[in-house]
């Protein structure tokens, strides 16, 4: 059972509640300070009113800050994410007045279900419907005035109550990209009051009313052709330094391409890189990610080569561009990828000093890279960094590509002989024309669970 957040996350709360398998340990970090705000901590267990059998209150130091992203991770490599809601504000007493009684509505019981007299409840107005988008209002009554109320679709908050509701809300919900056959929950927790009620798409013994579509034509499959590369950094370009080109990606189909793909640079490439459709990415000198391209769209992209042009010639130098490098777009055609050579004159620069090799040790650090789109995703061919600090001097040492499963290891590195030493590791990764980057901070080997965490910032600190 993966480790979650069992209720939303409120500003200025100090404990968070916390459920995945008994026995499992959790450790919560605050992603958008980079910080670690809770002890290690032993999930206990077994209950049977949780989303899993090991729960545990998590306390957490600081307090909980508003629109700050919250992450919990499980010894199990499972883990949650979840953004604070901003503290309900406090309502202003005003002057009470009498009022002439009014008349108390008592809802009719549905047949889900028949509700303990006096106990809070919600009912859901219908608790059917047909997918693909439904609507229905949610009604709850006999609840805590005093105590907000959190409203969840499917285990994901949808909504929050204020407290001085006066123990009834009423709330239209339309929910996009229901499946059917299915239930779902819709779910109600005030402290720890907790009500549910069931959305059964479809609704049984009625049939929806069939929609006629007219037959359209079969779409062209999508095709993604390049542009030359063009130089954009200013001349003369130098040996051994960084250079940026960029080109225009178009979809000449007419089907949307929504998976991530790559643009990639090659200076120079060697005869046995070329293959019948384009370029082994294992010759490539850069490249930029793109999450997604329309049909019929085109997008100029930028991709930099970190240590441009090798060796020391003064011939003009080759260089080429390919789109969907690692062929995970399907295409209409596969043959038109590559485009290339554009000639550029360089300048022998001086060859970089290799980074200094650390005696070996037994020490490890690994984990796993993820990045935030829809949700915290593994990333692969994200740049890893190891970086030692010794009294309080940075020294990276090493670097790694995170595999397609976001994996990232550095094996056999030493321990710190100083207790005030440590290493930090840093990834980075380049998509959409920006940058993602993450940290974990503070780290003794041998530690197999440094997984890092990236969103978006201006550059990446190491190149």
């Amino acid at each position: 059972c993966d480790v979650r957040f069992e209720l939303a996350l409120v500003e200025n709360n100090q404990f968070v509640a916390i459920t995945g398998d008994v026995g499992t340990t959790v450790l919560i970090t605050d992603l958008t300070d980079e910080e670690i705000i809770s002890f290690p901590t032993s999930l206990d267990g077994p209950f049977g009113d949780h989303a899993c059998e090991g729960f545990k209150l998590v306390p957490v130091n600081p307090a909980l800050i508003g629109n700050h992203v919250i992450l919990v991770e499980s010894s199990d490599g499972s883990f949650d994410a979840q953004t604070v809601l901003p503290a309900p504000p406090t309502n202003t007493p005003v002057p009470t007045e009498t009022l002439e009684p009014t008349q108390t509505f008592t809802p009719t019981p549905t047949p889900v279900g028949t509700p303990t007299p006096g106990a809070p409840f919600i009912v859901l107005n219908p608790d059917c419907g047909f997918a693909p988008n439904i609507q229905f209002t949610v009604r709850g009554f006999n609840w805590n005035n005093s105590t907000p109320i959190n409203l969840y679709w499917n285990g994901n908050l949808q909504s929050i109550v204020p407290s001085g509701h006066g123990g009834t809300f009423n709330q239209t919900w339309p929910i996009y990209g229901v499946e059917t056959p299915r239930q779902y929950t819709v779910q109600a927790i005030a402290g720890t009051t907790v009500a549910n009620a069931i959305m059964t798409v479809p609704c049984a013994n009625v049939t929806p009313t069939p929609t006629i579509v007219a037959p359209t034509a079969t779409p062209v499959p999508a095709d993604l052709i390049i542009s030359n590369p063009q130089l954009i950094s200013t001349p003369p370009i130098v040996g051994y330094k960084s250079v940026a080109f960029r080109a225009v990606v178009t979809n000449t189909g007419e089907v949307d391409v929504n998976e991530q793909f790559y643009i990639d640079l090659f200076l120079d490439p060697d005869g046995d890189c070329f293959t019948a459709t384009g370029v082994q990415v294992e010759c490539s000198d850069g490249y930029m990610a793109l999450t997604e391209l329309a049909g019929g769209a085109s997008r100029t992209v930028t991709v930099t080569a970190r240590i441009g042009f090798a060796g020391a010639t003064t011939d003009e130098r080759s260089v080429y561009d390919m789109v969907d490098t690692l062929e995970v777009v399907d295409e209409d055609n596969e043959t038109n990828n590559v485009n290339g050579p554009v000639g550029i004159q360089v300048t022998p620069g001086n060859t970089p000093t290799p980074t200094a090799t650390p005696s070996a040790g037994s020490g490890e650090i690994s984990g796993v890279v993820r990045t935030l789109f829809t949700s915290w995703v593994p990333q692969g061919r994200a740049r890893v960094y190891l970086i030692l600090v010794e009294g309080g001097t940075e020294t990276i040492i090493a670097e790694a590509e995170s595999r397609f499963d976001g994996f990232y290891a550095f094996y056999n590195i030493p321990i710190p002989v100083n207790a005030t030493d440590y290493y930090n590791v840093v990834s980075c990764f380049d998509v959409n024309n920006g940058t993602r980057v993450g940290r974990r901070s503070e780290i003794l080997p041998t530690d197999q669970f440094a997984n890092l965490y990236m969103l978006g910032e201006p550059a990446c600190p190491y190149n």
